[in-house]
């Protein structure tokens, strides 16, 4: 038993020896460390996600971009060429799609190879229609501007 109570006595000598401070600044220590890395974890989980949010952004503006013209154009037509039309045409919007552009004309939606009256809708273009008379074979564009 006194071997015991010796070892014990030991311990408690270099227990006494330490400065008081000691375990203190470990257990601080300790918990500042895991405060850091929690903090760095969060901050890592927000970038990412930020940039997810970023990445879905930029795809949909890359496969949709909508342009709208509020009031008619009347350089859609060139003097000339708008006395020869019995109708007009007013190119009021665009919805551009790389797989499925869509053009709004006179309030019509319409795609590539729809037919206006006589004319087809030969290409759609983000800032332009491009329409052919399929009498006379001849070419209108219209533009947003």
């Amino acid at each position: 038993m006194s071997i015991i109570y010796d070892a014990l006595k030991k311990i408690e000598k270099k227990e006494e020896k330490r400065p008081q401070g000691f375990r203190k600044r470990k257990n601080i220590s300790f918990g500042v460390l895991i405060f850091l890395c929690i903090a760095i974890a969060l901050t890592i989980f927000f970038i990412q996600r930020a940039k997810r949010q970023l990445l879905r952004a930029k795809e949909m503006q890359n496969s949709i971009q909508v342009k709208t013209f509020s009031t008619p154009s009347e350089k859609a037509f060139p003097p000339e060429t708008a006395s020869t039309h019995q109708e007009s045409y007013t190119l009021e919007g665009i919805i551009y799609s790389y797989d499925n552009p869509l053009a709004i004309i006179n309030g019509k939606i319409v795609k590539k190879d729809d037919l206006i009256d006589n004319f087809k809708v030969v290409a759609i273009k983000p800032e332009s229609v491009e329409l052919l008379n399929s009498d006379d074979n001849t070419s209108l564009t219209l533009s947003l501007n």
